[in-house]
């Protein structure tokens, strides 16, 4: 399972993104980067909807063991679901990343369309400052719009090029005399 199709190949790049690929893109990307250095795999199953043989399992796990709590749903025997096929908004992909990259959000956004008030506030203004994001050119960010896989893509990419921990700057080198 996973984000490109495996009978033509194709990754569909302006197709929404599930919850389920969104957390594959970045524990892959932050495993990579050094920022998962152990696997933190668990048999145990988190969500109702996320078995321990879906594809998705390993991948939702590593989200929901930083702090992703997914939604919640007394029908279900854990009272909780992370809804794997459905797909997730600009604001959502934002916190999940963040999380399982242990960022540090700080911050306001300036953005038309995101109140001070807002739970992903924080997390839209830590994209912005770390450049990971810029929002459109109408000075929206549109937090409850739905991200392309192309969109997140980009958004990792862009992770995964800084040199340093997201959360810190790299010092300018001093040239010797």
């Amino acid at each position: 399972g996973g984000i490109i199709n495996t009978d033509t190949a194709n990754f569909f790049f302006f197709f929404s993104i599930t919850r389920a690929e969104l957390a594959k893109m970045v524990v892959k990307s932050a495993h990579y980067k050094g920022k998962l250095p152990v696997a933190i795999v668990t048999n145990q199953t988190v969500f109702c909807d996320v078995g321990g043989d879906s594809w998705a399992h390993e991948f939702v796990s590593i989200p929901a063991s930083k702090g992703v709590n997914g939604v919640s749903d007394s029908s279900c025997n854990l009272g909780k679901k992370f809804l794997p096929n459905q797909p997730v908004t600009r604001a959502e992909a934002l916190k999940i990343m963040f999380l399982v990259y242990n960022i540090e959000i700080s911050g306001s956004s300036t953005f038309s369309d995101v109140s001070q008030s807002s739970w992903f506030n924080s997390y839209v203004a830590t994209a912005v400052r770390l450049s990971l994001v810029n929002g459109y050119p109408d000075r929206t960010f549109r937090p409850n719009g739905l991200l392309t896989r192309a969109e997140m893509s980009k958004v990792v990419t862009n992770l995964m090029n800084q040199t340093d921990s997201p959360a810190t700057t790299t010092p300018t080198p001093t040239p010797l005399p």
